[in-house]
């Protein structure tokens, strides 16, 4: 049972597994790692860079030793005689430039620091085996807060659009490094506050096996699942059009787009005689979850031998993701009807 009498969100940068290579985010210190790339996605900044978080999950030695960036030059400080015990929840902009989701979290941990004659804080070099990498400066890993391995719960890239912080006002508070939401002072409104423990206490109550089942089976479960932010979702469409074309062109047809005709495929595939109406539908989920619009639905009935959904799942998680391909029958045996539209005709006044 999670003790939530200290709590803390700390907001770091965003990896697929945490477990090693390169993390993206938008803070400053990434900008200035020798080897860290800015990009600009939809207006928005973000680097990528060998950063100190990206093993915050990787046990050595039955223990996981985590990374916070620093809040001006030094660690987060909750206090020399306030370092046990901490819940800290991690959260980070998904995919490196989206909203802020949870990627895992520590129970009971400890913050560690070292303090020179200036009484300055600094981060800790992380514990490790010989031949450990080093960062891009060729400066050792730190950290400074560990859990035991037991209490170091990491969540699935795939399931963490599940725990987006969505409420514009907490969204700001989370401007920062970290936020104290109990155990140590915090000037962040009670209100918000309270929206950001509810919040933690949701993502603390998470299960992976549960989770990928809850959405698999329940259509509730879509009402609870956050979409992801615009421009994520056009660099997943994107990047499931690419794989539909490679995969065409591969084979010898000359593929054309039609994405913005509105004709209910994405692509047309032609090799000799055949002529294929591709739809494609991409997702980030590990499994192959899709909606097809009205049109789409009237595309597939009306071209059943021409019509293919072409399914591509785990975007983002690997470099070429697995995808299915459907015939129109097939497709429309899996379909289940997820809303109706209506409208009640008002009466003629005389």
């Amino acid at each position: 049972m999670a003790d939530f009498s200290k709590v803390m969100i700390a907001k770091i940068a965003w990896s697929e597994e945490y477990s090693g290579g390169m993390v993206r985010g938008g803070h400053k210190y990434l900008k200035q790692k020798s080897n860290g790339h800015t990009h600009t996605k939809n207006g928005k900044q973000y680097s990528e860079a060998a950063g100190h978080e990206a093993y915050n999950f990787l046990p050595y030695e039955n223990r996981c030793y985590g990374y916070i960036p620093p809040t001006g030059d030094a660690p987060p400080n909750p206090g020399d005689n306030n370092k046990k015990g901490w819940l800290i929840i991690f959260v980070a902009p998904y995919m490196g430039y989206g909203d802020s989701v949870a990627v895992g979290w520590y129970e009971n941990a400890t913050f560690e620091w070292k303090t020179n004659k200036e009484g300055e804080r600094h981060y800790i070099p992380r514990p490790h085996k010989n031949g450990f990498p080093k960062d891009s400066d060729g400066n050792p890993y730190t950290y400074c807060v560990w859990a035991n391995k037991k209490d170091a719960h990491f969540i699935s890239p795939n399931l963490r659009l599940l725990y987006t912080i969505n409420d514009n006002e907490a969204k700001r508070h989370l401007g920062h490094t970290c936020a104290y939401l109990s155990g140590h002072d915090s000037t962040i409104d009670k209100n918000i506050q309270k929206k950001l423990m509810f919040f933690v206490k949701d993502v603390v109550k998470h299960n992976e096996s549960k989770a990928i089942e809850k959405i698999q089976i329940s259509k509730k479960a879509i009402n609870k699942f956050c979409p992801p932010p615009t421009e994520v979702k056009k660099e997943i469409e994107d990047k499931a059009i690419q794989r539909a074309r490679a995969y065409y062109e591969e084979r010898g047809y000359t593929v054309d787009s039609v994405e913005h005709d509105n004709c209910g495929w994405d692509l047309i595939a032609t090799k000799n005689k055949e002529e294929l109406y591709v739809e494609v539908k991409g997702t980030s989920r590990p499994y192959y979850h899709f909606f097809l619009s009205r049109n789409e639905y009237n595309a597939m009935i009306d071209y059943p031998k021409k019509w293919i959904l072409f399914l591509v799942k785990d975007i983002g998680q690997k470099n070429l993701p697995p995808r299915k391909i459907l015939k129109a029958k097939e497709a429309k045996d899996i379909l289940d009807p997820f809303a109706y539209e209506g409208e009640y005709p008002s009466k003629k006044r005389k």
